[in-house]
């Protein structure tokens, strides 16, 4: 947010302080709201909330209490509270480590672990930058084992309410405190005669996968390896090599730009390992979540968090419990800057790159988009130039339409919204 939007935000702020509400009201706006909410069959479920969070006013609203599935906006939640809890410079690492300092020879003796703190990013490329620290230490033997630690997390890689036969679900990797290249390893196969594809196959042993991984990269630099690699905890008093870092808003901004179902349930996990317990973080994530919707007086009646990434059945939320999650973003200004820049942009970059092209000049709308089988859901910010900003939240749970039926619902109130509110 600019200096001047800023100046104007307070400067706003004391105005209706004094006069009270400035947004004009348009007495047709809530009938054209309901005329295009119309075209939807009667079966389906609506929660909806359109609002302004200066001045408290609700612009409009359906069944905003009522909860419905709401696939991928659930991300908010584990994003929000996440951020709070940690900061946006928090740093996430894989970290190498070894039990002794290499000697003035380039011998390590004992083993080398490398432990992960739920850096979801790493890849073959951070693998590799591991390798060449050791080769500029002079390392050229390690007498024990390659270790790989993702003790940080729990081991709990999959989960049994992820619906296989989901489109959407496509086979989660395993959820790992250490991850490389997505826990997925790419191969290339025959399909047939002398053509040939690269498919990605999700790894069953993410620790046992890196620990390998890294093992055939020392020896591809002619490091001489006495043991072999496997799993282990890393000892407390372990000597640190490197570390390969990135902050926490990188990881939002990727999960809520791309909803990024693997980095989601990473980041939920490091939600629920905050409360210092190293098992059932994902019980541990749902209970904090929980905690930061009633200490802040964010409308929570009917939500239910199974997961972090939306992707569970068993996930429930209203409009209004997400219009009240961003309300508390809104009118915390600092917070709100940094969250605003890992949402996707509609008609500019993720997942509603190719969405809201009629949207009118002068607005952009940020938001997170949702879609499980028979559930769609977008919730975000108007942001105007011109005028201050507004919430908005549609989510639909369906049996008859498809999802393009709905998201095309959503986005002709959005574009409407954009067009009525200067």
């Amino acid at each position: 947010m600019s200096l001047i939007k800023r100046i104007f935000f307070y400067i706003l702020i004391l105005i209706l302080t004094v006069a009270g509400p400035a947004l004009p009201k348009n007495p047709e706006l809530k009938a054209k709201i309901s005329e295009i909410l119309s075209k939807i069959p009667a079966t389906t479920k609506v929660s909806a909330i359109v609002f302004d969070p200066l001045d408290k006013d609700t612009i409009f609203a359906l069944n905003s209490t009522t909860a419905v599935i709401p696939a991928s906006n659930m991300k908010l939640f584990t994003t929000v509270v996440a951020l709070s809890l940690l900061g946006p410079n928090y740093p996430i690492s894989t970290v190498l480590y070894s039990d002794n300092a290499p000697d003035d020879n380039g011998v390590i003796e004992g083993n080398v672990y490398i432990k992960g703190y739920g850096n979801g990013l790493f890849d073959s490329e951070d693998l590799q930058s591991l390798v060449t620290v050791l080769l500029q230490n002079g390392v050229t033997k390690i007498t024990g084992d390659i270790y790989g630690d993702d003790s940080y997390l729990d081991n709990e890689y999959h989960r049994n309410d992820w619906l296989e036969e989901d489109e959407n679900n496509l086979l989660i990797p395993a959820v790992s405190a250490l991850a490389l290249d997505h826990n997925r390893k790419f191969e290339r196969r025959k399909v047939r005669r002398n053509r040939y594809r690269t498919v990605a196959r999700n790894i069953e042993n993410p620790p046992v996968f890196l620990a390998e991984s890294f093992y055939n990269a020392l020896q591809k630099k002619k490091i001489k390896i006495s043991g072999t690699y496997g799993t282990a905890v890393t000892p407390d008093d372990a000597y640190e090599i490197a570390r390969v870092s990135i902050k926490l808003q990188k990881l939002v901004s990727v999960i809520n730009k791309r909803s990024d179902n693997f980095l989601a349930e990473i980041l939920f996990k490091l939600v629920g390992r905050k409360s210092g317990n190293t098992e059932n973080n994902g019980y541990y994530a749902s209970q904090t979540i929980k905690k930061f919707l009633i200490e802040n007086d964010i409308y929570s009646e009917g939500t239910q968090i199974a997961d972090g990434s939306g992707l569970s059945k068993y996930n429930y939320c209203s409009a209004a419990s997400l219009c009240g999650l961003l309300e508390w973003v809104y009118v915390n200004l600092d917070f709100y800057e940094n969250y605003l820049t890992t949402l996707s942009v509609a008609g500019t970059d993720g997942t509603l790159g190719r969405r809201m092209s009629s949207i009118a000049p002068g607005y952009k709308f940020y938001g997170k988009t949702g879609s499980l089988k028979g559930s769609t859901s977008v919730t975000g910010f108007l942001s105007s130039v011109y005028s201050r900003d507004i919430i908005v939240s549609i989510l639909f749970q369906y049996d008859e339409g498809s999802a393009h039926f709905y998201k095309g619902i959503q986005d002709e109130i959005i574009e409407l919204l954009s067009a009525s509110l200067e």
